[in-house]
């Protein structure tokens, strides 16, 4: 050990200091301009519907009876799921593009928000392991749209920041709003209630999407 110490003395570590663009103002300037606001507001609300389902999904299989097997399979369902759909992205992004992975993810999470808003016995707590195979598509494509967003439309310089930034606002922010709206609208309403009106939001919020898109957009 003492002559590996002293070899290692011996070295000339020297650093060429690069500067890098991790500019946040820059970052956060390009992302709240006009060109970039709609990204951000599919972002946060895409975060916000997975934050109510990975809150939420779990405990409604319990308030409806179901067993700790059915939650077991579930979560086998979510990563098996999650790790094809993550495989195939660069397959779904040839031919779907930014704009079609963002219709296919809200809509996979309408359909989840209105089946499991129709879930009301423990036998029917059975239907939420099949049902949670589109969590992929649901998580996995919309982080893999966002992705192909950020690298098509921002600068080089800014691309690093731009990555933080996107998993703060997905995971971060959407998650926890999606976790207090979430509560918020079981606490107030009926579960089933809740699960239609956020199914609701997700249709409304992909026919939104639709209308605004120009021409053309890709």
């Amino acid at each position: 050990m003492a002559v590996a110490i002293a070899i290692s003395l011996k070295f000339d570590f020297s650093y060429r200091r690069c500067r890098r663009g991790f500019e946040i103002q820059e970052s956060l300037r390009l992302l709240v301009s006009s060109e970039h606001i709609t990204f951000v507001f599919i972002v946060l609300i895409m975060g916000m519907l997975r934050g109510v389902l990975f809150n939420f999904v779990y405990w409604n299989i319990v308030d409806i009876g179901g067993s700790d097997l059915v939650v077991g399979f579930t979560v086998v369902s979510q990563y098996f799921s999650d790790a094809i759909m993550t495989l195939s992205a660069p397959i779904v992004m040839t031919y779907m593009r930014y704009i079609g992975m963002v219709y296919l993810g809200l809509s996979s999470y309408a359909l989840r928000f209105l089946i499991y808003s129709w879930l009301s016995t423990p036998r029917s707590s059975w239907v939420t392991p099949p049902v949670e195979l589109l969590q992929g598509i649901s998580n996995s494509t919309a982080w893999s749209a966002f992705l192909l967003y950020i690298t098509n439309y921002t600068p080089t310089s800014t691309f690093p920041t731009g990555l933080f930034l996107l998993q703060g606002l997905y995971l971060g922010v959407g998650g926890s709003i999606g976790g207090i709206f979430g509560g918020i609208l079981i606490q107030g309403f009926d579960t089933n209630v809740a699960f239609r009106i956020l199914g609701l939001v997700s249709i409304l919020t992909c026919l939104l999407f639709m209308m605004i898109q120009p021409s053309g957009e890709q």
